[in-house]
């Protein structure tokens, strides 16, 4: 887990950070969750990892955002490594409690799953009371102008 988190902060390094502000996604109306699953699947299969988008995982057949290393062989003595990825994206058109909520209901998801899941919740955000109240909940956020990327451990 602690290799995939570098490699997120170092895609918002050299990706996220090169948008300019003015084109971001989150003026998009239809949402762009969507479009950051793609670009982190592209950036983290370049990295080396295998990522799986809408996997149906969970016990109802919800699909998790991401899965990482799933179809990777384990030997007899290796750690189960599968990470489980949820992704919230706000736009200008969710409320702030709508948001929150989708969160949440997100955060329940990954509990649910077995103990040899690894799960990481990540939310970006452009609203200040919403990354004040991520930050309550142990969220490690990185600004970009106006828009927060933040992720943790669940």
């Amino acid at each position: 887990m602690t290799g995939l988190k570098v490699e997120l902060e170092n895609w918002h390094r050299e990706r996220f950070e090169g948008i300019d502000s003015s084109f971001m996604p989150y003026f998009s109306k239809g949402g762009w969750e969507g479009w950051l699953q793609v670009e982190w699947a592209m950036y983290l299969n370049s990295q080396d990892y295998d990522v799986l988008r809408e996997e149906p995982i969970y016990n109802n057949n919800q699909r998790a955002d991401l899965v990482i290393n799933k179809n990777i062989p384990r030997g007899d003595n290796q750690v189960f490594n599968n990470i489980a990825i949820e992704i919230k994206c706000q736009s200008i058109y969710n409320s702030q409690d709508q948001f929150l909520e989708s969160v949440k209901s997100d955060i329940n998801k990954l509990k649910e799953l077995r103990y040899y899941w690894s799960k990481l919740m990540v939310v970006v955000a452009i609203d200040d009371n919403i990354l004040n109240l991520l930050r309550r909940e142990n969220f490690l956020i990185r600004m970009h102008t106006n828009l927060a990327f933040g992720y943790r451990s669940v």
